[in-house]
């Protein structure tokens, strides 16, 4: 039970739209509660991973039986795609459990229970541009503005273990990926934003709320995960990391609780309740629905966030249970396929289990203290002041640009919409050497992944006070980003400039080797991937002007030593030119403060010299032959689906085409969904939307199916053939209908300010500067009749239009059983409808 917080603070924050939020939480509070009753009680094991229960795919880690709260080991093999970076390695996988744990206890415990360290999380930056250098998450998107995939996920299988098991998983990088064995099951296309993100082999801990089980008996248990990721030698010392895990549990245990702590985690919630922001009136009610299961109805809104009272007995009592004898043990690595003697039923995936030793269990609980583990210190990035600055006399309402040198060209915009202390700070470090072959190309990810492992110490702390922050490799350089409260962000952005200055010097050896070896495997399982994601992969090999493959990038990443990376980072930073954006709580003289604190770092730290005008062009995209129906085809030998990308290019980004396409984009994409899913069946993952990049815009359909491209490409001309009379047999009414709704969702104000600081430095990344896109867009879409959506038709995506440009990938899979020979029916149409295709064959490498 969350008592009543008492607080001078003005109860307004949420309470204005109170009304609103219950009504909308009573007519889907019905629905929603019934879902998560089944997911809690059919699916138990989907809440260890924070997966939907009802998506499925590959097992990733091993089997959880959460009615159970006794010691269990188990090593399993991890079949799933987005798993296979750990083919060669393996992952330690340890559930400490808490049964019947009152909530105030888990609340109470968690900022005690937070490690030093913990995987860093990328910040998300809206980029128009496909990366075809880098190995892609498994997580995927279909944004119709951006060059994104859809994402897989990974349901636990859930089966009753004895107590002291160990479970034995190894990794088959040669089993399907989910799609093939039955439909009935599939996840529905959907459409999410693509988050990149790499693996760490530093402890992950989880929230211990977020998981939560009932037993037959009706008492509630949570758990507290524990995941580390392995390298090669790591999966031959995974007792020693246990060990270091209780070691760490031990220290905290014998300090006792900290009131401190507990203040300063109290302050935290205090300041993310006070200023937190709009979300999607469904996302919220979604979690407010599930909260009912963890709080009173009166408490609803704020219990999340509100700490009371100090209660050092509850924290010891949840410290006791985080036992050796009161965990579950996983081991997840390909090396244990000779002890595995079992399969689970869906997928396949081989385990076995294995009771651990009296002398395993003797030896954690009887753990030594290590001194070079500590409690962390006081959290120097939590923000005091939260005062809305002076308003500039002159504040425009798009960026303008505060300050231009050779160097540096800094965009600035003071938020005068949002109205909170929050500030975003962008930054586009542009190197010619960024992506110059594929040796500087890896050369430039290994050092930026160096660089953010060895700043997981400020990152942490920074994330825990409401600041975040980002540095990721693009063909240009580097992207910094930096957001949350304005008050601290400059401590922050002081001491990521600092380090980055010189780090070249202090790059570790052996973080080195680890980084390098989970790149390696980034680059080789990317063969093991959705099919999808080789689709858009391929296509961007084949249109980008510049792009390394991955073959390319695994020959060129043996040369690359140590001494190399340190001299080549020299070079990097040694001649650049910085694009920047400021917006949020910052008028001019702050904004200006930034910059030259980053100008003054760079030329006295780095010795940054500017680039010539010439070196900051923008790579441009290959321009498709008129009349063309081009075929690209390309194999994969791991999964049975095969997929194909059918690419309209439309030609240059401009406002008439702009509009034309948004125009006509949602009327296939709500038809195809229809006609393929219901239908015809094509395949589970059908979408279609507008590809942008370089410039350059289209009309894109993807499918990934168990028939043949071939078949599948027909299809989609055949559907294409029929937009045709289908806008034109549309009424007047239903056609200014699609008008305002496109109208409307342009016209949407962004829910938070990181939001609307996306689309403006989308508009500065894509030097198009555009920054009033959305009304001008809409204004020009008043005036667009029915026979200009015909006209743009019969011009570009008709099957005779004069300005067709049309490459499509077909993606063939050649696994045993695979969807890569045509059936006789499929023949036939094939043979009638799709004799005027031309195959051709790029000179590049394939993987």
């Amino acid at each position: 039970m969350i008592q009543k917080q008492e607080s001078t603070r003005k109860p307004t924050i949420r309470f204005a739209q109170l009304g609103q939020l219950l009504i909308i939480a009573v007519t889907t509070s019905v629905f929603v509660l019934g879902f998560l009753w089944c997911r809690t009680n059919l699916s138990k094991s989907s809440h260890a991973t924070h997966r939907p229960a009802d998506i499925p795919c590959r097992g990733q880690t091993g089997f959880w039986d959460y009615s159970e709260t006794q010691l269990t080991r188990q090593t399993s093999q991890t079949s799933c795609a987005s798993s296979l970076d750990q083919a060669e390695a393996g992952a330690v996988h340890t559930t400490i459990f808490n049964a019947q744990v009152l909530k105030d206890s888990q609340q109470q415990a968690i900022p005690f229970l937070r490690p030093n360290y913990e995987r860093q999380e990328n910040i998300e930056i809206d980029e128009e541009e496909e990366e075809v250098h880098a190995p892609q998450s498994p997580d995927m998107s279909f944004l119709h503005d951006q060059d994104t995939m859809p994402s897989t996920w990974s349901p636990e299988a859930n089966e009753s273990t004895s107590s002291n098991d160990t479970i034995h998983n190894f990794d088959q990088p040669g089993t399907s990926s989910g799609n093939e064995n039955s439909n009935d099951s599939e996840p529905q296309p959907k459409r999410i934003r693509l988050n990149n993100s790499e693996s760490d082999d530093k402890i992950d801990v989880c929230n211990p709320m977020s998981n939560q089980d009932e037993s037959q008996t009706g008492e509630e248990h949570y758990h507290y995960p524990v995941t580390v990721d392995l390298t090669l030698d790591g999966i031959n010392h995974a007792d020693d990391i246990v060990e270091l895990l209780f070691q760490y549990i031990k220290l905290i245990h014998d300090q006792g609780p900290q009131e401190w702590i507990f203040k300063e985690y109290k302050e935290i919630l205090d300041i993310e309740f006070r200023f937190k922001e709009k979300e999607k009136p469904s996302s919220y009610v979604s979690s407010l629905c599930s909260n009912l299961h963890l709080y009173p109805l009166n408490e609803i809104l704020v219990a999340p966030y509100m700490l009371t009272e100090y209660k050092p007995d509850l924290i010891s009592d949840l410290l006791n249970r985080l036992r050796p004898d009161n965990m579950r043990l996983a081991l997840v690595a390909k090396q244990f396929e000779p002890l595995c003697d079992k399969v689970e039923p869906w997928y396949g995936t081989k385990y076995t289990r294995q009771p651990m030793s009296e002398e395993q269990l003797t030896k954690w609980t009887n753990v030594s203290s290590n001194d070079a583990f500590h409690l962390p210190s006081p959290n120097e990035f939590i923000a005091t002041d939260f005062s809305l600055l002076p308003s500039d006399p002159d504040i425009s309402p798009h960026p303008t640009i505060l300050y231009n040198s050779p160097l540096i060209r800094a965009w600035h915009k003071q938020d005068d919409e949002y109205r909170v202390p929050k500030l975003n700070a962008s930054f586009e470090f542009i190197s010619p050497y960024a992506y110059l072959d594929p040796e500087c190309t890896n050369m430039t990810h290994l050092f930026i992944s160096l660089f953010k492992d060895a700043l997981n110490e400020y990152s942490y702390d920074a994330k825990l006070a409401g600041l975040a922050w980002d540095l990721s490799n693009t063909k240009y350089g580097m992207m910094l980003g930096i957001s949350g409260y304005s008050h601290k962000q400059s401590v922050l952005l002081s001491k990521v400039l600092d380090k980055l200055a010189d780090f070249s010097n202090h790059i570790d050896p052996k973080r080195y080797e680890i980084i390098k070896e989970q790149y390696y495997r980034g680059l080789k399982n990317f063969e093991a991937e959705q099919p999808y994601q080789h689709a858009i992969y391929s296509i961007s090999l084949c249109l980008f002007e510049r792009a390394w493959s991955k073959t390319e990038l695994l020959e060129s990443l043996d040369g690359i030593t140590r001494e190399k990376l340190v001299e080549f980072s020299h070079d990097l930073l040694s001649k650049m030119f910085i694009e920047a954006l400021i917006h949020g709580n910052a008028n001019k003289q702050v904004g200006l403060s930034i910059v030259k604190m980053l100008e003054e770092k760079l030329q006295t730290k780095l010795k940054a010299k500017p680039l010539l005008p010439s070196q900051l062009l923008r790579f441009r995209e290959i321009k498709i032959p008129e009349k063309s129906n081009l075929v690209y085809e390309t194999q994969n030998a791991v999964h049975k689906s095969s997929c194909i990308e059918a690419y309209y290019q439309c030609g240059v980004q401009e406002l008439r085409d702009n509009v034309l396409l948004e125009l006509f984009y949602p009327i296939p994409d709500d038809e195809i969904h229809v006609i393929s899913l219901f239908q015809e069946q094509l395949g589970y993952i059908v979408v279609s939307g507008i590809r942008k990049s370089s410039g350059v815009q289209g009309l894109r359909i993807i499918v990934q199916s168990d028939k043949h491209p071939l078949f599948v490409d027909s299809r989609i001309e055949a559907f294409l053939a029929q937009m045709k009379d289908l806008i034109s047999n549309m009424p007047d009414e239903e056609f200014q209908s699609h008008k305002e709704a496109l109208s409307a969702q342009r016209l949407e104000k962004p829910k938070k300010l990181s939001g609307l600081s996306s689309r403006f430095w989308l508009e500065i990344t894509t030097q198009q500067y555009n920054f009033d896109r959305a009304n001008i867009e809409v204004a020009y879409l008043k005036s667009v009749t029915k026979e200009n959506v015909l006209k743009f038709y019969d011009d570009l995506l008709a099957k005779d239009a004069p300005f067709r440009h049309k490459l499509a990938v077909h993606l063939i899979s050649k696994a045993p059983g695979g969807a890569g020979t045509l059936s006789d029916e499929e023949n036939q149409i094939v043979d009638l409808k799709h004799c005027w295709l031309t195959v051709i064959t790029f000179v590049m490498s394939q993987m």
